[in-house]
């Protein structure tokens, strides 16, 4: 096992060296797959190299390099990104994107990504769903959080672990909460603190779940019939001001291009 990832990573890297010497120009890269930018005329050489690269790897037979083209990327970090499908390259044919199912036309991660397994965190899940609204259809973020009425949505959870214990901190007094907290950032709430407990034995420290600087409700339990108390609690400002964040860090480092990702070779392409 452990082989077969070093391989595959050492892989990874020769195919970004060389494409790095082609003059093609590499934006990130992780441990499965990276993404580059180029102009639509260089198609060919690309595809005349990546063909080359298989021979070379030992994969012009099977596991070939996959090709996604994305309409547009908009991305945080090289694991926290969202993009728009186009369509697929295959034998250097493109094939339009066809959606089998509501939102599949997307490709969410990280901290982009809405819809998530049970075992990742989902929290502030408002966070990524604006992302997508904002990104793919255009709708005002500001507006989107303000009119959205899944309180679910705007919750957070925090997991003291082994170490700590969740205390409450209100008007000079405190409780001690479960391990598991939902929680949401509120007009009107407490601070949170994960207090270091007396037997730990690491060199942990108390800490402020997030936002540090931010009032929380908890709401390990939430009725149907209080759902409209708590959102006329929510911070939207807060929530707004957290996807400005992103939305001009994204902007800032990014032009609109037309984009291609591949799973193993993510790339995109300029005009």
């Amino acid at each position: 096992m452990y082989q077969i990832t070093i391989g595959c990573q050492l892989e990874i890297l020769m195919v970004t060296e060389r494409l790095l010497e082609n003059k093609f120009r590499v934006l990130s890269q992780n441990t499965d797959g990276l993404d580059l930018i180029f102009k639509r005329d260089r198609l060919d050489q690309f595809f005349n190299l990546m063909n080359e690269l298989e021979i070379e790897i030992g994969n012009d037979k099977i596991g070939n390099f996959e090709y996604t083209e994305f309409e547009w990327f908009a991305q945080l970090t090289v694991n926290d990104y969202l993009a728009k499908k186009k369509g697929e390259w295959i034998n250097r044919v493109f094939y339009p994107h066809k959606s089998k199912d509501e939102g599949d036309h997307l490709k969410a991660k990280g901290d982009m990504e809405y819809w998530k397994e049970l075992n990742k965190n989902s929290s502030f899940s408002i966070i990524p769903l604006t992302l997508q609204n904002y990104f793919d259809k255009g709708i005002d973020y500001a507006e989107f959080i303000e009119n959205h009425n899944d309180i679910f949505d705007f919750c957070a959870r925090s997991n003291a672990g082994w170490d700590f214990d969740h205390v409450e901190f209100s008007n000079n007094s405190n409780k001690k909460l479960p391990k598991l907290v939902r929680y949401y950032v509120g007009k009107k709430g407490v601070n949170v603190i994960k207090v270091v407990k007396e037997n730990c034995l690491t060199n942990a420290n108390d800490t402020n779940i997030r936002p540090a600087t931010k009032l929380k409700t908890v709401c390990n339990t939430l009725i149907k019939s209080t759902w409209k108390e708590h959102l006329d609690n929510v911070d939207r400002q807060w929530y707004i001001d957290e996807v400005e964040l992103m939305i001009k860090s994204i902007l800032s480092s990014k032009k609109k291009t037309e984009i291609k990702i591949v799973p193993k070779i993510q790339l995109k392409i300029d005009f």
